[in-house]
């Protein structure tokens, strides 16, 4: 540096600017480094639907299939989005649309390899769809994207503990009439997927129920922002059945994964919250939930 006409102030100002520039320097490589190391991997796969199809069709089932069974433990989401190209009316493609999406959803719950994981399912039409002039349209467009997201390499050293809870071991000695509130059995807003932290627990319930076969259940669904009998509103069925859905999905996972015992499921609507009021958005995730009611021992 030429220091030449300069105060020995002005020295020690630059020296200090420079000090800091490197110093701040550092914290940007280091805040970059945190949040690269906490970065979400996604990956995609596309299956293609023939024209005013929204069946799944053979080959793009087996190349569904495989690219799931490719799939590390470490997936922390699933999201599915159907699609349309230009051709039609504009409500027409949104509700098939919607019909792809939830045939790819069915076909995955139905496969048995990811139980537990579905997360987001969306839908929109040919919003994304360039028209031209081909009367054939757009086969490209024609489709359902699913995209995996993993939980960051970081988090792997720490993974959640299977042993999350009592509540499974409070519902084996719990009398009949009695409730267990399954405060880690959550839900999506507005659907009756669950979210994947909710996973060890609903293990547990299932390995709870097959050492007691002879205990018998009812499953109980509820939902939040409401005090009222009236249920909410489904994102993935377009129903008013939100509580009565959620109850349902956990008695179909149970089936799913080996369960054997009598089981009925209900919705109770808003009529029953955990938490009242709901101030914070962790009071309202608490009330999305289901409780399980021992019927028979």
């Amino acid at each position: 540096m030429n220091t030449i006409g300069l105060t020995s102030d002005n020295i020690l100002q630059i020296q200090t600017y420079r000090l800091y520039s490197m110093r701040l320097a550092v914290v940007i490589c280091i805040m970059l480094g945190i949040q690269i190391g906490f970065a979400q991997e996604s990956r995609t796969h596309t299956v293609f639907f023939e024209y005013d199809k929204f069946d799944v069709n053979t080959s793009e089932s087996s190349k569904l299939t495989t690219w799931l069974n490719t799939l590390p433990d470490s997936l922390a989401k699933l999201e599915i989005c159907g699609y349309t190209d230009f051709i039609g009316w504009e409500n027409y493609n949104l509700s098939l649309s919607e019909k792809r999406a939830n045939n790819v959803v069915a076909f995955i719950e139905n496969e048995g390899i990811l139980r537990y994981k579905m997360s987001l399912l969306s839908f929109v039409g040919e919003k994304e769809s360039v028209p031209n002039e081909s009367v054939d349209g757009t086969p490209k467009d024609r489709k359902v994207v699913v995209t995996a997201t993993f939980y960051p390499k970081s988090a792997e050293l720490n993974p959640v503990r299977k042993d999350v809870s009592e509540e499974t071991d409070l519902l084996a000695s719990a009398e009949v009439g009695q409730s267990i509130v399954f405060s880690n059995l959550n839900f999506f807003p507005g659907r009756h997927f669950l979210i994947p932290q909710a996973l060890p627990n609903l293990e547990r319930l299932a390995e709870t129920l097959k050492k007691n076969p002879n205990l018998e259940i009812e499953i109980q669904g509820h939902i939040c922002c409401k005090l009222d009998s009236l249920d909410g509103f489904d994102q993935n069925t377009h129903t008013y059945e939100l509580s009565v859905n959620r109850a349902k999905y956990i008695h179909d996972q149970l089936i799913l994964n080996g369960v054997t015992n009598k089981m009925t499921f209900r919705g109770f609507a808003g009529k029953r919250p955990l938490i009242f009021p709901e101030v914070t958005d962790e009071d309202r995730q608490r009330n999305r939930r289901v409780e399980i009611k021992v019927t028979k021992k």
